[in-house]
């Protein structure tokens, strides 16, 4: 998947915690949270590949538009995250990951996307991943954030959506 955004444009920073808010929140209980290891779903705690699912894909209106902002997607088919049946079998391409989250706060928001980046650490080499900030409007946008190993331990097991913000847009 292509970078969404021009090569000039830098991605925007992520998340509402800085140093300073997060000095002030930090206690034991925080120090505990932030030490629990969630356990993995067993699809993401091993060696994946992805496999084509259906056909085509396409939208329902504005098609030139949305071809012309996603060149290297738009058309092809939707692709499903499968357990690898051997170490040979996994991609070894530079994957870029983009997440979004969409519709009301949830507890579990900030460790969906920690579990997805500690996968991908742990199993695709050279990876980056990315968050739509403030729903599906980041996408159509383009305004993005880049998740680094340093915004997501400061979002782990915090609960909500602040690390990238939400949407409901259509």
């Amino acid at each position: 998947v292509e970078n969404p955004m021009s090569a000039s444009e830098a991605p925007a920073a992520c998340g509402r915690l800085n140093e300073r808010n997060l000095a002030k929140s930090s206690s034991r209980l925080q120090a505990s949270r932030l030490a629990h290891k969630p356990p993995l779903t067993p699809v993401l705690n091993q060696a994946c590949k992805t496999r084509p699912v259906g056909g085509a894909t396409g939208c329902q209106g504005n098609e030139q538009d949305i071809q012309r902002m996603f060149p290297a997607t738009f058309g092809r088919p939707m692709l499903e995250v499968v357990l690898a049946e051997d170490k040979a079998a996994v991609d070894s391409r530079h994957f870029k990951i983009g997440v979004v989250l969409s519709g009301g706060q949830a507890a579990g928001g900030h460790n969906v996307i920690c579990g997805l980046f500690d996968a991908f650490k742990q199993h695709a080499e050279g990876f980056t991943l990315f968050g739509f900030l403030g729903g599906p409007a980041g996408i159509f946008k383009g305004n993005y954030c880049m998740l680094t190993q340093d915004v997501i331990d400061r979002y782990r097991n915090t609960g909500g959506f602040d690390m990238i913000g939400s949407g409901r847009d259509k």
